[in-house]
């Protein structure tokens, strides 16, 4: 079962923290990951990974997006927030909750699609933290596609329908959740352009040369035939870190011997990925 923490970022924006910890007390300094998810899915999706990653004594805490999180109003016409809110607010917030919670522990970052994107994006700040783990997760560039225009114009269009409406209604049309204009811009301005972009008060900032002055060590994992992120996407996101020492896992159903594996369904068979990370872990400690 997992403790709730609430906190706050620096807006004043309320979060939840969920912490799995390993069942011993006195395994205090054991690593903590912690996860952020993907576009329009929620942290309690997440929750089975801690099982996993506790019986290999790492510790686990989750948060939402925002916009997601219970505590907060969704994505609207009259809420919206971007990129910028995400990563100056709302990413180091998780962070400070997290070690305030595992003081001892080094912390390794996890992100899940869009939540692997934006903590690459955060990793520019030079966070302590002793690595990243991308799942699923990779630069979108259109280019990057085996279908490039279907990819270009399903983002204008998306893009299209959150400025006519003011948000994205992703739960009635099929796609992510309830998402804000200007997420929905950032995002479809990575997939026009390969940049990683925040934007606030006019100013715009480029995530995508920062990310070679970094020397993080990083873990990725990407799987046959997700069509959301290939694994051209993923080594194009691992190609931005120069510096850093990379590790890219790519996988398949059958290697993992399960019926099926893609984007999202991961989770659920994620028994065997847990021990590859816990490995990487141990030989990065």
């Amino acid at each position: 079962m997992s403790q709730l923490i609430h906190y706050t970022s620096q807006d004043q924006t309320a979060h939840c923290l969920h912490a799995f910890a390993c069942p011993v007390s006195e395994q205090t300094t054991k690593p903590v990951v912690l996860l952020f998810p993907a576009m329009g899915v929620e942290a309690s999706y997440y929750f089975k990974l801690a099982e996993h990653f506790n019986e290999l004594d790492i510790h686990f805490a989750c948060t939402d997006l925002r916009g997601n999180d219970p505590m907060q109003s969704s994505a609207s016409r009259s809420n919206n927030f971007g990129y910028h809110e995400m990563l100056e607010y709302d990413w180091p917030a998780a962070i400070k909750a997290c070690k305030t919670h595992f003081p001892n522990s080094p912390l390794y970052l996890m992100g899940h699609s869009l939540g692997g994107q934006l903590t690459a994006c955060y990793a520019t700040h030079k966070p302590d933290v002793s690595g990243l783990i991308f799942v699923a997760s990779g630069n979108i560039h259109y280019k990057l596609f085996h279908k490039k225009l279907r990819t270009l114009f399903g983002s204008l269009v998306l893009l299209s329908v959150s400025k006519i409406i003011g948000y994205l209604p992703g739960k009635k049309i099929g796609f992510g959740g309830d998402e804000s204009k200007w997420v929905i811009r950032d995002w479809a301005y990575t997939i026009r352009t390969g940049l990683f972009r925040s934007t606030h008060n006019g100013k715009r900032k480029i995530y995508n040369g920062k990310m070679g002055q970094i020397n993080t060590p990083i873990m990725a994992i990407s799987f046959d035939g997700d069509k959301l992120v290939p694994h051209s996407s993923t080594q194009a996101i691992l190609d931005l870190f120069h510096s850093s020492k990379k590790y890219h896992v790519k996988t398949c159903a059958q290697e993992l011997n399960v019926t099926s594996l893609n984007h999202f369904n991961w989770t659920k068979n994620f028994q065997k990925l847990a021990k590859k990370i816990a490995l990487w872990i141990e030989k990065n400690e």
